[in-house]
């Protein structure tokens, strides 16, 4: 355990050690790697590598940008995983474990990438309520009503946040 911390130590102290990271996060001088994968190969402790560099606002950035261009690569393994030639089953039809796979694989990817990347990986739904009534307008008609005496409400039992039945009304489009 002190090898490696002894390691972290010499590690973080090279001014060059964030650029290693973001590098081959980045996959400029091979396959793009994750930080796990980094830290097991330098055999340095993963928990401390991500502390070091969430505790300097300007290293998480480089960080965190490295984790969007990964989100990019892992968008763009989708078409390959897709494109392969199925593995057939000994009858000549799909292998229906494969397919559920490659699904997993695919489906893998866009979730990650659209966790380091969501202005572009993830699907905006919009919801757009309309509404034709202002509640506020519909009270001061009903206390108008109460007022012209419109609406008998001498005998009528109010409870504590009820409305009589008879002071709601029912717009037309909403009558069955």
């Amino acid at each position: 355990m002190q090898d490696r911390i002894a390691r972290f130590t010499d590690f973080i102290g090279r001014a060059d050690a964030l650029d290693e990271i973001v590098q081959r996060m980045c996959g400029v001088a091979g396959p793009c790697e994750g930080l796990p994968e980094i830290c097991r190969s330098m055999d340095l402790p993963y928990g401390k590598v991500l502390l070091w560099l969430m505790a300097d606002q300007m290293r998480y950035a480089e960080y965190e940008k490295a984790l969007e261009i990964q989100s990019h690569e892992l968008v763009a393994q989708v078409l390959d995983i897709v494109d392969r030639e199925p593995m057939l089953t000994d009858k000549g039809g799909v292998d229906g474990g494969e397919v559920t796979l490659r699904r997993l694989q695919v489906d893998s990817r866009f979730k990650l990438a659209g966790f380091h990347a969501p202005k572009k990986y993830v699907e905006r739904k919009e919801l757009k309520v309309e509404h034709r009534h202002d509640l506020a307008e519909r009270l001061v008609a009903a206390r108008g009503r109460v007022a012209r005496q419109e609406i008998d409400v001498t005998d009528a039992e109010v409870l504590p946040m009820q409305i009589p039945a008879e002071a709601v009304s029912t717009p037309k489009e909403f009558e069955l």
